[in-house]
């Protein structure tokens, strides 16, 4: 999506300057542009939202089922509250709603302020790789490392 929104961007200064870019929301200039229309642009935004929220039930599927199970491993605070699973509905509610309250919190710090939100964001980037990187710190020197033999049967 990235590539046909720089192909259709058209003049960037004016995509700066609009009003809608001013709030976070360059992307929708650049529909304007791309259309000349505001109800196609209104229709491209509306297909990239729906796109978005759909992503996000799934998104929101997979945290709740890694924190339920998480929870039922017994790797949080308050496992035993967390792992509970409804016997009328047969959903982990709680962590659902542990999940739920994440991420409205984090969305209130954007709300707050963008700088901070971006801020936090990027170190979980940054912690991310260094996970990658610390195991590969602490093996053994490849010197002393058997050779790896690959074999075909």
């Amino acid at each position: 999506m990235i590539i046909a929104l720089l192909f259709s961007l058209g003049d960037l200064d004016e995509v700066l300057a609009a009003p809608v870019s001013q709030l976070g929301y360059p992307v929708i200039q650049i529909y304007y542009q791309a259309t000349g229309s505001l109800h196609g642009a209104n229709a491209m935004t509306a297909v990239s939202l729906v796109i978005v929220i759909m992503a996000h039930f799934g998104l929101m599927a997979g945290c709740s089922r890694t924190a339920w199970a998480f929870a039922r491993d017994r790797g949080l605070p308050a496992s035993g509250f967390l792992a509970h699973v409804s016997t009328r509905s047969q959903v982990p509610f709680r962590a659902i709603m542990l999940s739920v309250v994440i991420q409205v919190l984090l969305g209130l710090i954007n709300i707050g302020s963008s700088a901070a939100f971006l801020a936090f964001v990027n170190a979980a980037a940054a912690t991310l790789y260094i996970t990658y990187v610390c195991p590969t710190l602490v093996q053994d020197p490849p010197s002393i490392r058997p050779p790896l033999i690959f074999t075909c049967l």
